[in-house]
């Protein structure tokens, strides 16, 4: 493991014939017990005995994309607790208190299929949501002390 600690996930450690993934397979883990921003080191092995492109146990790691989210709760949550959006459904317009001290980063909603789709940087009270077909959107409120998402609806 190097300089390494933790071993966050294995897969297959006991080298069983076809368990491997054969196709894109997410892979979660949650770190727990940091109560604040830590630098951490992150690494992935890829070790298999007679792996390899020539070997017969392994011959690929694919890594697609890494996601890391700071939240402090869950998502729903961490928002609930800090935050209103209203009315909801709507139908021209949102409106977002914010009950804790949390500095707002960013607020961005997105369609249904992860687009971005409005952006604002810092606080805002309104994001006007007239020129939006209607449907499910999701709202997510980067601050300080976490991100928050939620689902909103266009009338």
């Amino acid at each position: 493991m190097g300089s390494f600690t933790t071993v966050a996930t294995t897969i297959n450690p006991n080298l069983a014939p076809s368990v491997y993934p054969v196709t894109w397979t997410e892979v979660l883990y949650t770190v727990t017990g940091l109560p604040v921003e830590t630098n951490c080191k992150l690494a992935f092995r890829y070790y298999i005995t007679n792996g390899g492109p020539t070997g017969a146990n392994g011959n690929a790691i694919w890594i697609d994309a890494l996601t890391i989210n700071r939240t402090s709760l869950t998502t729903t949550s961490f928002l609930n607790s800090n935050f209103s959006i209203w009315p909801n459904p709507a139908t021209n317009e949102i409106n977002i208190a914010n009950k804790s001290n949390a500095t707002i980063h960013t607020i961005q909603i997105s369609d249904i299929n992860g687009r971005v789709i409005r952006e604002a940087n810092g606080s805002v009270d309104q994001i006007s949501i007239a020129d939006f077909n209607s449907g499910v959107y999701f709202i997510k409120i980067t601050t300080d002390q976490g991100t928050g998402t939620t689902k909103i609806i266009k009338e």
